[in-house]
């Protein structure tokens, strides 16, 4: 607490930068220190003096990467577009001085795309409808958004970073709202990988043949529409709550990896070996879901609509 408590002063008064993205994607380190201490604990009571060294060492590791700053992202792909904005050191307020970030493909004739998201902490909401192929509006006040994308042979891949690095806070309070619309006729697989953040992603509307979600201490709430063909959903979270709705009377089979977890499963049927089924399952169905969640310390509600 005296180490944390000084790090938390030295960043207030503007010597040090925290990365609380970081911290959130550290947390089974708690899980470790707690085998530790299940294994090392005395008979007496007594603390194990080897237990003390195990604290050193996760401290450690904890400190290092809060402090140290993530890397630049740089572009490997040649014949994107690229659009970066220009990184500098920002020395907030109270209130904080927003910036507005927008950037837009067009259409123009594709039928499939993939869209990849590294977000760190904030609000990330998805799921209004755009003629464009994809709309991205995005306020924050600290690091910068990068953004890039290629269009060949009717296909599409963009790629959307959150920045923060040399970002320092006095006295103020971090914001980063992040809104994404997608064209409805277009065949989606999308990557999005969060920290601490809070995300609500309404795919009703839009054909996703893939989704892969991933997130530290996060809020999901997803909403898939009907299946496209085999439709993959991937959803791996650490301490967080997961609300997964997906129609009903869609073709399901539905994985869970979970350590400890509250589970809510609505209208899949459990089986012997520890998969969920939706009724009359088949794996010939032309369309079909197959999910898997992965979690730590969660809490998991899967439901139809």
């Amino acid at each position: 607490m005296i180490i944390f408590g000084g790090l938390f002063l030295l960043q207030n008064l503007g010597y040090l930068s925290f990365h609380f993205g970081n911290l959130w994607r550290l947390w089974p380190l708690f899980l470790i220190y707690w085998g530790f201490s299940s294994l090392l604990k005395q008979k007496d009571g007594n603390a194990n003096p080897v237990l003390y060294l195990v604290q050193i060492v996760i401290l450690a590791i904890l400190v290092y990467f809060v402090v140290k700053p993530k890397d630049k992202p740089k572009n490997p792909h040649n014949g994107f577009e690229w659009q970066f904005e220009n990184e500098e050191e920002i020395e907030q307020g109270d209130t904080g001085a927003m910036r507005q970030h927008d950037f837009e493909v067009p259409k123009e004739g594709v039928e499939k795309a993939s869209l990849a998201i590294d977000f760190g902490a904030g609000s990330l909401v998805m799921g209004e409808t755009t003629e464009q192929l994809v709309l991205v509006d995005a306020s924050t006040n600290f690091g910068n958004y990068s953004f890039e994308h290629k269009v060949k042979n009717k296909e599409a891949e963009i790629e959307l970073a959150h920045n923060s690095k040399k970002v320092t806070f006095k006295n103020g309070e971090f914001e980063n709202d992040l809104n994404i619309s997608l064209h409805p006729e277009v065949r989606w697989t999308l990557d999005i990988e969060t920290g601490a953040s809070d995300c609500v992603l309404d795919l009703s509307k839009q054909q996703v043949e893939k989704l892969n979600l991933s997130g530290g201490a996060s809020k999901m709430d997803v909403k898939m529409g009907l299946p496209m063909g085999k439709s993959v959903v991937n959803i791996e979270t650490g301490a967080s709550k997961v609300v997964l709705a997906i129609p009903a009377g869609a073709v399901t089979r539905l994985i869970t990896e979970t350590g400890l977890t509250d589970k809510s499963i609505e209208g899949l049927t459990k089986q012997k070996d520890g998969t969920y089924l939706s009724a009359g399952f088949s794996e010939n169905a032309a369309n079909r879901f197959e999910i898997t969640i992965s979690a730590g310390m969660a809490s998991i509600e899967v439901k139809t609509y």
